[in-house]
Order: structure tokens, then C-alpha cells, then sequence
């Protein structure tokens, strides 16, 4: 049987999952993947639109010729049937092997609207484990043992001012890890009362909402095409506003700085912490720039 954890926003989940993967991926490379649904379905719907076997074939062998497959987000397979077969088929597929399956969601399988019944047994025939929101001591210690990770000393009034803007093990390691790089930029621990420039409103975020509306917002505003925010294009007129759309998510969502890149199609860390810096010292020399962006937050 499978595990399926769930739990409310803050109780880690994502983070818990990463780990695991990360974990098992440590220990034998190429042995786990961790997907979002949203990852898995569109690797999915890419196979099915080859209109070749073999696509879907390659697709379903790169699963199960893991030992460990991580989904997270199961409730996003809502009103998507034929995602929702493929899963079924993926666990019909490997029972009987060592391969297992690890799954995450907001709720219990019972509680899931535009699951289907099938797929709704599967959950519930395997281990349901629900995970709380960690306490602020559990959330102390993941900071300290992140913040010896990642190098440098973390002050009392970071610590606390991290604590203050989100229960949630995620966005409390986020937030340290953009504390720390933009430390390392400065030469000097950043101040505590920088956090709201970090990420304000870091503690409910729903990034993929975020990152719609700001690309809607940037893409009006400055006429330009959608699609032309998406990645990096050597069209002139659309390099300002990709950056500044990047820069509006960046400072209304506590996302990773990597799954920040993926959204405008960066690959690189170092890009999108390039990308950030860049509109932070534009705004502060640029007036019609910094009320753009005020004006554009406000909306989002």
C-alpha cells in the first residue's frame, strides 16, 4: 500500500516530501523523483500528444523503474480524469515490486472534491497520515539547523521576525535562505526589518495565482504579449517587464528562488537573484518605476 500524508497549509508537507526524495536520491541517485501533480500531468499530457507508444511508454517506465515516486499536491487532480487513470494505473503497476509511492494533499481522501471513486479507495487503502502545523519550538529548530546549513549566523531579531510572518516550515526556510543570499550579496548579515521587502504577505501564498495576475498585470500595463514573460526572448520591448513581473512575485509570494525562475523560464539561481537586485536598484533611482510597481502590487 501507498502513503498519502495531508495536512494544512504550514505542516510541511512539500517540505517533508522534498526531503525524503532528496534523501533517497542522496543515497541512490536516479532511485526517487518527487513530482507536483501539476509536474506529473503535464508530463503526461506531453506523452499522450507525441501520439507515440513508445512517449507514453518512456513516460510510465521513468516511473516505475524507481524505488520511490513522491506526488505532491494530490488535490490538484480534481475534474482531471484521465490524470486521475493514469495514477491508478501507476499503482496497479507497481504493487508486487519494491517501488513505493508517497502522496500529499490538503485534505483527506474523503474530503476531496472531483476525485474519483477508484482513486479515492486507493488513498484510503493505503497509510493516511495527518501532519499539524508545527509549533513554534519544531519551527526554531528546523531555522537553527537550516541557518548551519546555509553558513551564516542567524541573528535573534531575524530568527524572530521569521517566526512572526509564517508558521509554516516552507516559507520559515524560505525566507531564511533569501535572508541568507542577499546577506552574502551585502557582506553583512541583512537587517531584520528588510524581511517585508523579502517577502510580504509570506505566510498565505498562493503562487501560481500570484504569478498569473502579475504576469496579466505586467503584460497590460506594458503591452505586451503573455507568452513573452514566460522565458527569455531576445525581444527588447519585453526584457523590463519580465523582470519587473518577476520582481512583483518575488515580493508578494515567498516562493523559492528556483521555482521563481522555472515560472519565467530561468534555470539558474544566480539569474533571478541577478533579476531581483537589478529592479531593486532601478526602482530606487527610477520614479515612474517605483509607483509601476507599488501601483501593480497593490492589485495583485
Amino acid at each position: 500500500p501507498g502513503i498519502y500524508l495531508f495536512g494544512a497549509t504550514g505542516s510541511g508537507k512539500s517540505h517533508l516530501l522534498q526531503a525524503l526524495a532528496g534523501e533517497a536520491a542522496r543515497r541512490s541517485p536516479g532511485d526517487a523523483i518527487y513530482l507536483t501533480v501539476q509536474q506529473f500531468t503535464q508530463r503526461y499530457v506531453s506523452a499522450l500528444r507525441a501520439r507515440d507508444m513508445h512517449a507514453l511508454r518512456a513516460f510510465r517506465d521513468g516511473l516505475t523503474q524507481r524505488r520511490l515516486i513522491v506526488l505532491d499536491g494530490i488535490e490538484d487532480l480534481a475534474g482531471r480524469t484521465s490524470t486521475q487513470r493514469e495514477l491508478v494505473s501507476l499503482q496497479d503497476a507497481v504493487l508486487g515490486t519494491t517501488t513505493r509511492i508517497v502522496m500529499a494533499g490538503a485534505l483527506h481522501p474523503s474530503e476531496m472534491d472531483g476525485i474519483s471513486p477508484k482513486l479515492r479507495s486507493r488513498l484510503l487503502g493505503g497509510v493516511v497520515v495527518r501532519l499539524s502545523v508545527p509549533r513554534d519550538l519544531v519551527l526554531e529548530e528546523v531555522l537553527e539547523k537550516r541557518a548551519r546549513e546555509v553558513g551564516p549566523v542567524l541573528p535573534e531579531d531575524v530568527r524572530a521576525a521569521i517566526l512572526a510572518r509564517t508558521a509554516s516550515v516552507h516559507g520559515a526556510v524560505d525566507l531564511l535562505d533569501r535572508w541568507a543570499v542577499l546577506s552574502a550579496e551585502l557582506g553583512r548579515p541583512l537587517e531584520a526589518d528588510w524581511l517585508p521587502e523579502l517577502a510580504p504577505g509570506a505566510a498565505a501564498c498562493a503562487s501560481q495565482e500570484v504569478i498569473r495576475r502579475a504576469k496579466d498585470l505586467v503584460s497590460r500595463h506594458y503591452g505586451v504579449k503573455r507568452g513573452l514573460l514566460d522565458r527569455p526572448t531576445k525581444v527588447r520591448s519585453a526584457a523590463l517587464p519580465r523582470r519587473l513581473a518577476m520582481y512583483l512575485v518575488y515580493r508578494a509570494c515567498a516562493l523559492p528562488l528556483v521555482k521563481l525562475g522555472e515560472a519565467f523560464g530561468l534555470k539558474s539561481h544566480s539569474s533571478v537573484s541577478r533579476a531581483i537586485r537589478e529592479m531593486r536598484e532601478l526602482r530606487e533611482v527610477n520614479d515612474e518605476i517605483e509607483n509601476t510597481i507599488e501601483g501593480l502590487l497593490a492589485q495583485i
